[in-house]
Protein backbone atom coordinates (compact mmCIF):
# COMPACT_ATOMS: atom_id res chain seq x y z
CA UNK A 1 0.00 0.00 0.00
CA UNK A 2 1.12 3.55 -0.80
CA UNK A 3 0.72 5.76 2.05
CA UNK A 4 2.04 9.11 0.84
CA UNK A 5 2.24 9.55 -3.18
CA UNK A 6 5.59 12.08 -2.49
CA UNK A 7 7.36 9.66 -0.77
CA UNK A 8 6.62 6.80 -3.15
CA UNK A 9 7.77 9.09 -6.19
CA UNK A 10 11.29 10.10 -4.58
CA UNK A 11 11.61 6.28 -4.05
CA UNK A 12 10.67 4.60 -7.09
CA UNK A 13 10.88 4.25 -11.29
CA UNK A 14 10.01 5.96 -13.10
CA UNK A 15 8.94 9.22 -10.78
CA UNK A 16 12.32 8.93 -9.05
CA UNK A 17 13.24 10.65 -12.53
CA UNK A 18 11.46 13.06 -12.48
CA UNK A 19 12.65 16.86 -11.00
CA UNK A 20 11.28 17.58 -7.96
CA UNK A 21 9.08 21.10 -9.79
CA UNK A 22 8.17 17.66 -12.09
CA UNK A 23 6.74 15.60 -8.73
CA UNK A 24 5.10 18.79 -7.42
CA UNK A 25 3.36 19.54 -10.37
CA UNK A 26 2.25 15.80 -9.67
CA UNK A 27 1.25 15.89 -6.39
CA UNK A 28 -0.78 18.84 -6.99
CA UNK A 29 -2.92 17.73 -9.71
CA UNK A 30 -3.56 14.27 -8.93
CA UNK A 31 -6.40 12.76 -7.12
CA UNK A 32 -7.25 9.88 -5.44
CA UNK A 33 -10.45 7.68 -6.36
CA UNK A 34 -11.24 4.40 -4.44
CA UNK A 35 -13.42 1.81 -6.46
CA UNK A 36 -15.19 -1.20 -5.20
CA UNK A 37 -14.27 -4.80 -6.37
CA UNK A 38 -15.74 -5.42 -9.79
CA UNK A 39 -15.69 -1.64 -11.22
CA UNK A 40 -14.84 -1.04 -14.60
CA UNK A 41 -11.86 1.93 -15.01
CA UNK A 42 -10.94 1.55 -18.62
CA UNK A 43 -12.91 0.23 -21.06
CA UNK A 44 -12.08 -1.89 -24.49
CA UNK A 45 -12.81 0.47 -27.14
CA UNK A 46 -13.96 3.49 -24.94
CA UNK A 47 -12.57 6.69 -24.65
CA UNK A 48 -9.38 7.39 -24.67
CA UNK A 49 -8.42 7.51 -20.90
CA UNK A 50 -8.22 10.64 -19.27
CA UNK A 51 -5.41 10.00 -16.93
CA UNK A 52 -2.89 7.43 -16.16
CA UNK A 53 -3.49 5.32 -13.08
CA UNK A 54 -1.01 4.44 -10.21
CA UNK A 55 -2.75 2.22 -8.11
CA UNK A 56 -1.79 2.38 -4.85
CA UNK A 57 -3.74 -0.44 -2.89
CA UNK A 58 -5.82 -3.29 -4.05
CA UNK A 59 -5.34 -5.38 -7.40
CA UNK A 60 -7.03 -5.11 -10.94
CA UNK A 61 -6.87 -7.19 -14.20
CA UNK A 62 -6.74 -6.54 -17.44
CA UNK A 63 -9.61 -8.43 -20.21
CA UNK A 64 -9.09 -8.20 -23.84
CA UNK A 65 -12.09 -9.68 -26.19
CA UNK A 66 -13.25 -10.92 -22.31
CA UNK A 67 -10.00 -12.97 -22.06
CA UNK A 68 -8.38 -12.76 -18.56
CA UNK A 69 -4.65 -10.98 -18.84
CA UNK A 70 -2.08 -9.40 -16.90
CA UNK A 71 -2.86 -8.65 -13.01
CA UNK A 72 -1.48 -4.94 -12.10
CA UNK A 73 -0.68 -4.54 -8.24
CA UNK A 74 0.64 -1.58 -6.10
CA UNK A 75 2.81 0.45 -7.86
CA UNK A 76 1.76 -0.29 -11.34
CA UNK A 77 0.15 1.98 -14.06
CA UNK A 78 -2.43 1.75 -16.56
CA UNK A 79 -3.79 4.34 -19.46
CA UNK A 80 -0.43 5.66 -20.33
CA UNK A 81 -0.59 4.08 -23.94
CA UNK A 82 -4.13 5.22 -24.49
CA UNK A 83 -2.80 8.82 -23.87
CA UNK A 84 -0.15 8.72 -26.04
CA UNK A 85 -1.59 7.17 -28.94
CA UNK A 86 -4.73 9.26 -28.62
CA UNK A 87 -6.37 6.13 -29.17
CA UNK A 88 -8.90 3.95 -27.26
CA UNK A 89 -8.12 1.52 -24.20
CA UNK A 90 -7.12 -1.99 -26.41
CA UNK A 91 -8.30 -3.71 -22.77
CA UNK A 92 -10.81 -3.25 -20.34
CA UNK A 93 -9.11 -3.21 -16.13
CA UNK A 94 -11.55 -4.33 -13.97
CA UNK A 95 -11.03 -3.75 -10.20
CA UNK A 96 -10.25 -7.26 -8.69
CA UNK A 97 -10.72 -6.32 -5.19
CA UNK A 98 -11.53 -2.93 -3.17
CA UNK A 99 -9.16 -0.28 -5.21
CA UNK A 100 -7.52 3.08 -4.83
CA UNK A 101 -5.69 4.88 -7.55
CA UNK A 102 -3.86 7.67 -7.82
CA UNK A 103 -5.11 9.55 -11.00
CA UNK A 104 -2.54 11.79 -13.10
CA UNK A 105 -4.29 13.77 -15.18
CA UNK A 106 -3.32 13.25 -19.35
CA UNK A 107 -2.58 16.75 -20.00
CA UNK A 108 0.09 16.72 -17.12
CA UNK A 109 1.37 13.24 -18.34
CA UNK A 110 1.65 14.53 -21.95
CA UNK A 111 4.21 17.84 -20.76
CA UNK A 112 6.01 14.93 -18.14
CA UNK A 113 6.98 13.28 -21.46
CA UNK A 114 9.11 15.61 -22.14
CA UNK A 115 11.51 14.39 -19.75
CA UNK A 116 13.32 11.96 -21.78
CA UNK A 117 14.61 9.60 -18.88
CA UNK A 118 10.91 9.80 -18.16
CA UNK A 119 9.55 9.23 -21.32
CA UNK A 120 11.67 6.26 -22.35
CA UNK A 121 10.32 4.67 -19.20
CA UNK A 122 6.83 4.11 -20.63
CA UNK A 123 8.36 3.77 -24.12
CA UNK A 124 10.32 0.50 -23.13
CA UNK A 125 7.01 -0.69 -21.15
CA UNK A 126 5.29 0.03 -24.12
CA UNK A 127 8.29 -2.26 -26.15
CA UNK A 128 8.02 -4.95 -23.80
CA UNK A 129 4.22 -5.67 -24.38
CA UNK A 130 5.17 -5.87 -28.26
CA UNK A 131 7.75 -8.73 -27.19
CA UNK A 132 5.38 -10.90 -25.09
CA UNK A 133 3.65 -10.46 -28.04
CA UNK A 134 6.36 -11.79 -30.66
CA UNK A 135 7.46 -14.63 -28.32
CA UNK A 136 3.95 -16.13 -27.61
CA UNK A 137 2.79 -14.48 -24.39
CA UNK A 138 -1.11 -14.18 -24.36
CA UNK A 139 -2.55 -11.59 -27.01
CA UNK A 140 -5.57 -11.37 -29.13
CA UNK A 141 -3.55 -10.81 -32.36
CA UNK A 142 -5.18 -13.67 -34.14
CA UNK A 143 -3.37 -13.90 -37.29
CA UNK A 144 -1.62 -10.48 -37.57
CA UNK A 145 1.63 -11.40 -36.58
CA UNK A 146 1.58 -13.95 -39.77
CA UNK A 147 0.01 -11.26 -41.72
CA UNK A 148 1.92 -10.12 -45.28
CA UNK A 149 3.43 -6.89 -44.87
CA UNK A 150 1.77 -5.65 -47.94
CA UNK A 151 -1.89 -6.51 -46.88
CA UNK A 152 -1.48 -4.36 -43.88
CA UNK A 153 -2.57 -1.27 -45.50
CA UNK A 154 0.60 0.45 -44.29
CA UNK A 155 0.76 4.73 -44.77
CA UNK A 156 3.52 6.77 -45.28
CA UNK A 157 6.39 7.73 -42.67
CA UNK A 158 5.67 10.16 -40.26
CA UNK A 159 9.16 11.67 -39.91
CA UNK A 160 10.64 14.04 -36.91
CA UNK A 161 13.96 15.25 -35.89
CA UNK A 162 16.29 13.45 -33.89
CA UNK A 163 16.39 16.48 -31.91
CA UNK A 164 12.27 16.52 -31.26
CA UNK A 165 10.76 15.31 -27.87
CA UNK A 166 9.09 12.39 -27.43
CA UNK A 167 5.74 14.67 -27.03
CA UNK A 168 6.71 16.70 -30.19
CA UNK A 169 6.23 12.81 -31.81
CA UNK A 170 3.21 11.70 -30.45
CA UNK A 171 1.57 14.71 -31.20
CA UNK A 172 2.89 14.46 -34.89
CA UNK A 173 1.47 10.79 -34.64
CA UNK A 174 -1.91 12.06 -33.63
CA UNK A 175 -2.56 15.03 -35.70
CA UNK A 176 -1.38 12.25 -38.50
CA UNK A 177 -4.10 10.19 -37.54
CA UNK A 178 -6.69 12.63 -37.36
CA UNK A 179 -5.95 13.27 -41.09
CA UNK A 180 -6.37 9.66 -41.82
CA UNK A 181 -3.79 7.87 -39.62
CA UNK A 182 -0.56 6.56 -39.96
CA UNK A 183 1.07 3.44 -39.16
CA UNK A 184 5.14 4.39 -38.86
CA UNK A 185 7.57 7.27 -37.33
CA UNK A 186 10.82 7.06 -38.83
CA UNK A 187 13.40 9.33 -37.20
CA UNK A 188 15.46 11.69 -39.97
CA UNK A 189 18.97 10.56 -38.45
CA UNK A 190 19.91 6.69 -38.21
CA UNK A 191 19.43 5.21 -34.48
CA UNK A 192 20.69 2.15 -32.69
CA UNK A 193 17.59 -0.21 -32.78
CA UNK A 194 16.94 -0.12 -28.72
CA UNK A 195 13.44 -0.87 -27.51
CA UNK A 196 12.23 3.14 -27.65
CA UNK A 197 13.47 3.06 -31.08
CA UNK A 198 11.24 0.65 -31.80
CA UNK A 199 8.30 3.26 -31.06
CA UNK A 200 10.39 6.36 -32.62
CA UNK A 201 12.41 4.68 -35.17
CA UNK A 202 9.71 2.72 -37.38
CA UNK A 203 6.69 0.99 -35.47
CA UNK A 204 4.29 2.32 -34.16
CA UNK A 205 2.03 0.54 -30.99
CA UNK A 206 -1.26 1.31 -32.32
CA UNK A 207 -4.37 0.55 -30.41
CA UNK A 208 -5.51 -2.20 -32.27
CA UNK A 209 -2.33 -3.88 -31.44
CA UNK A 210 -0.48 -4.45 -27.98
CA UNK A 211 -1.55 -1.16 -26.00
CA UNK A 212 -3.81 -0.28 -23.04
Amino acid sequence: MITELRDFMQEQHPFVLLSEAEQSKIHASATSRTLPAGAVILEQGGPTSSCVYLITDGTARLERDALAGRRLEVGDSFGFPSIIGQSSPTATVIAESPLTVQCIPADLFTELLNNTAFAEFFLKDLGERLRLVTNGGPTSLGGQLTAEIGSLGLRPLIKVSPDDTVAVAARAMRDAGEAGGCERLKASAPAPATSTNLMLGGLKLDSDQVSW
